[in-house]
């Protein structure tokens, strides 16, 4: 995890915070802008283009978190397949990782050919790795209702969890909560970001510094917070277990109370 925090502090040269995984130093940009710059030049897409990079920086420390809090990610995907290592991607894995999207080559392969691991070209780990929780984590309608009746047809994860914008087609959710899936709607998980942001913000107004562990700390009693109003909102209207119709309801709630308050009708 040094390897990231020791780019990100308060105290490190780019000055951001202690939760904030925004950069990872200048090097990996350095080849990004060289790209883009031949990609306009040469009319194509980007090897890595904006979107992607700060997705894969991400996912990265959400791997190193899974490892400090003890928890064991097996797989990781990419767009030539995706790679299954049962004892796990932590410690130097993980740094190697870092290497990896610095390097713009972004290929799950060589990370196999480096742990000798099984590497599945073309493939989507869904429903073809044994886990108890699946972490979609990229782009947008990434479960089609094929890979969540391969999910449901393994047989060991009883638990979605959305990190990704709508990673999960609607035909997708159908079939999974037919089959009594918990899913962990993406519209409350990612507040975890937004949080982090404003966490940042004030901070930044109050001329203060917190430390990783303060931020952490502040983070999930706000998660905390979430779940518990999306939990109880479902159980109020009868749909217990029902995370998504629990964050709808929540959400709507909030912002209908806001607008009663002012005196909107």
């Amino acid at each position: 995890e040094e390897i990231v925090r020791k780019y990100i502090g308060k105290e490190s040269a780019q000055n951001g915070g202690a939760g904030d995984p925004s950069t990872l130093g200048y090097e990996g940009h350095k080849l990004e802008l060289e790209d883009f710059t031949a990609a306009v030049r040469d009319k194509r897409k980007p090897l890595v283009d904006g979107y992607e990079a700060r997705k894969a920086v991400e996912i990265i420390e959400a791997i190193y978190k899974s490892s400090k809090l003890g928890g064991k990610v097996v797989t990781v995907s990419g767009p030539d397949g995706y790679v299954y290592d049962p004892d796990g991607i932590s410690g130097e894995k993980v740094d190697y990782l870092v290497e990896m999207r610095s390097s713009l080559r972004d290929r799950c392969e060589d990370y196999a050919d480096k742990y000798g691991c099984e590497f599945h070209k073309g493939e989507k780990p869904w429903g073809r790795v044994k886990a108890d929780i699946y972490m979609p984590c990229a782009t947008q309608n990434e479960i089609a209702q094929e890979d969540a009746e391969r999910i449901i047809a393994e047989g060991t994860c009883k638990i979605l969890v959305e990190v990704a914008n709508m990673p999960t087609r609607p035909e997708a959710v159908k079939c999974l909560k037919d089959a009594g899936f918990i899913i962990a709607p993406s519209k409350a998980v990612n507040a975890g970001g937004v949080a982090v942001s404003a966490l940042e913000m004030s901070q930044n107004a109050m001329k203060l510094s917190w430390t990783a562990e303060e931020v952490d700390a502040r983070l999930k009693n706000i998660m905390y917070n979430i779940f518990s109003n999306i939990d109880a909102a479902a159980k109020e209207y009868g749909m217990d277990g029902d995370l998504i119709a629990g964050a709808n309801i929540a959400g709507f709630q909030k912002v209908a109370d806001a607008m009663l308050a002012q005196g909107v009708f």
